[in-house]
């Protein structure tokens, strides 16, 4: 399947509009965050600075998109960054998730939560680091869709051992690099906000007194006025990670497919590939 003009410009266009969306969110988010220096010191509200940051940086390269000049080293290093920074979105999203497990499933104090989190911002510098290094070094950055550079075969068109390098390396780079590192993070994330799930579900069935929202599907209820309660500040956290989690799985979900389709040799089809655009960059809408 070959794209027509149109299909092209569309796909050319989508992702900036969700990549402008999703940088002024993670710049309201820094913002908020960086003029109230209690916030700036508190673990939660520096592990959403650094997702935030994280996901500005990508964000910024979607709305870049293909305006270097395919090939040159704007280009490389506009995917560079890219590479830099996706994987360790989804792990800074799984780390904010483990944040919601431990403090409200093991009441885990700030202290406690302060010694943990050097851990889960130093180890997703370092994979997505290593994810952008190892392509560059290889040569493997190239322009792709419309010259948008990321990791793709080169030259153009070429197959098996054709390419340079050989094409098997490029898929293997995919699915090691990027595919079990991001599905990794999100099974991590489900894992937590199960454990998470169950037990605010609990805490809001014995919690009438502050009138918490009833049954197991409290996190899509609203609650009346303004309890203040742990219990309450729970369920509000909790709900907040379940919608990130909603937006985790649909920003990568149809990247995924598209590129598990493009390894086995077949060519997404124009309403998938427009499904990957429009949600790839989005993080914060």
């Amino acid at each position: 399947m070959v794209y027509n003009d149109q299909q092209l410009r569309i796909l050319d266009i989508l992702p900036r509009v969700s990549a402008a969306l999703s940088i002024l969110g993670s710049l309201f988010i820094i913002y908020q965050v960086l003029k109230n220096p209690k916030k700036s010191e508190m673990v939660y509200h520096r592990q959403m600075l650094i997702l935030s940051c994280t996901d500005f940086l990508y964000s910024a390269v979607w709305f870049v998109g293909s305006w270097p000049a395919p090939g040159s080293g704007w280009c490389t290093a506009n995917a560079f960054v890219g590479l830099m920074t996706a994987v360790p979105q989804a792990m800074f999203n799984a780390a904010l998730c483990l944040y919601y497990l431990f403090t409200i499933r093991y009441k885990w104090s700030e202290v406690q939560m302060r010694r943990l989190q050097p851990l889960l911002i130093a180890f997703p510098f370092v994979v997505g680091l290593v994810s952008a290094i190892l392509p560059l070094a290889a040569g493997m950055i190239n322009p792709g869709l419309n010259g948008l550079c990321w990791v793709v075969e080169a030259p153009s068109g070429c197959s098996g051992t054709d390419c340079i390098p050989a094409q098997q390396y490029y898929d293997l780079f995919l699915v090691i690099a990027l595919i079990i590192p991001l599905w990794t993070s999100f099974a991590v994330a489900l894992v937590a906000m199960f454990f998470v799930y169950v037990t605010v579900s609990k805490d809001a069935q014995n919690d009438s007194a502050n009138q918490a929202p009833a049954g197991f599907l409290w996190f899509a209820q609203r609650e009346a006025g303004q309890d203040v309660s742990s219990q309450a500040r729970s369920r509000r956290m909790a709900r907040q990670a379940f919608w990130y989690l909603v937006n985790f799985f649909l920003t990568y979900v149809f990247s995924t497919t598209a590129v598990i389709m493009e390894i086995v040799g077949s060519q997404s089809p124009f309403a998938l590939k427009f499904l990957q655009f429009m949600f790839y960059p989005d993080k914060k809408v």
